[in-house]
């Protein structure tokens, strides 16, 4: 058996465990507080990088987003041409189908049509062959009272021949789409 004598005081172990207990708490204290400034210094970089991160992205979506906007402007701007060019298509259109109903009731028995050119204008050139001189001009009048024609020339070399007659007649559209 072993006996521990000691031989320190009890006013001296009392200030070394006070002194020890004070060398405790001011490692701690300091552990503490490089603890916190680390961990204060990573916050702050960590709060910096994700700033720059934050407005690199913002930049990137405005740009992105001006980007896109010029792609949806140009977009516009290409289907506004192609509207413009179906516009210029649309108004120079002929109607075939209200001109040739309007004229077919116009051609006598014994009168054959070879040719008919309308330009958008309205502008009608004619062309064709008839029987007899009758027929050819039957048609120049029924030509000249017809509502929608203006201006029928006609010249003399139509009515030259009373037999296998070629003519030619110039006229004009009243308006450029006739509608009955």
């Amino acid at each position: 058996m072993f006996v521990t004598v000691n031989l320190i005081s009890p006013d001296k172990k009392r200030d070394l465990r006070n002194a020890l207990v004070m060398a405790y708490t001011q490692t701690m204290v300091t552990l503490l507080f490089v603890t916190a400034i680390i961990v204060t210094g990573t916050l702050i970089s960590v709060r910096l990088m994700i700033k720059g991160n934050y407005e690199e992205l913002q930049r990137q979506s405005a740009s992105a987003a001006s980007e896109e906007s010029t792609n949806i402007m140009e977009n516009i701007h290409q289907i506004n041409v192609f509207l413009k060019r179906i516009e210029s298509t649309e108004a120079a259109f002929i109607p075939w189908a209200d001109i040739l109903e309007q004229l077919s009731p116009l051609v006598p028995a014994g009168v054959r049509l070879e040719t008919l050119t309308v330009n958008g204008n309205g502008d009608i050139a004619m062309s064709g062959l008839a029987e007899t001189r009758d027929g050819a001009l039957i048609l120049l009048k029924n030509l000249k009272e017809a509502p929608f024609i203006k201006n029928v020339v006609s010249p003399l070399s139509n009515i030259m021949q009373k037999q296998d007659v070629r003519f030619d007649f110039q006229m004009k559209l009243v308006n450029a789409s006739p509608v009955l």
